[in-house]
């Protein structure tokens, strides 16, 4: 189905369902109530994950960053090894160290998944082991699925928080 319009088939002729030319083409308007609404979710869906998969640029930046200057060693005049970052952090401050900066990575890496995941969930570019699935009937797929997102995407949820409230608690 396209964004501004749908096929009837099977409609009635006071409808105008059928013509000579063929099926007859609903506008957007005559879109039922919950269809519109799942068009301009899918709309906003697919507008954050474009947005979200941005920040796989900064990620991969500040990963390399923190690999290189941690293996960019030399040895000095008076004979002591040096390394790069311990020279940035100390002639230009914290932000370069290696702790900083891999939970800068840690943070992108939340950022990026939280913001593509309803992207890849409804093209159906998400990660997924099919050794098993792909010879089952689409019922059971379909079962498999919502399990898989009722007991491992939720509850990884209710785990965030729970920690979130025992920390905030002590």
């Amino acid at each position: 189905m396209s964004e501004q319009t749908a096929t009837i088939d099977n409609a009635e002729p006071s409808g105008g369902g059928t013509t000579a030319e063929g099926p007859r083409q609903l506008s957007a308007e005559e879109y039922p109530l919950a269809l519109r609404l799942s068009e301009k979710l899918r709309r906003f869906v697919d507008s954050v994950g474009r947005f979200g998969s941005w920040f796989i640029v900064p990620l991969v930046i500040i990963t390399c960053f923190d690999v290189i200057a941690r293996k960019i060693r030399w040895q000095q005049d008076d004979g002591t090894m040096a390394g790069a970052q311990i020279w940035l952090v100390e002639n230009f401050g914290r932000m370069f160290e290696s702790t900083l900066l891999q939970e800068l990575e840690w943070h992108s890496h939340t950022v990026l998944f939280a913001f593509v995941l309803g992207y890849g969930y409804i093209w159906n570019t998400h990660v997924r082991v099919d050794l098993v699935r792909e010879n089952l009937a689409f019922k059971k797929k379909a079962w498999i699925e919502f399990i898989g997102l009722t007991f491992f995407l939720k509850a990884s949820d209710s785990r965030t928080r729970s920690t979130r409230t025992w920390v905030f608690q002590m």
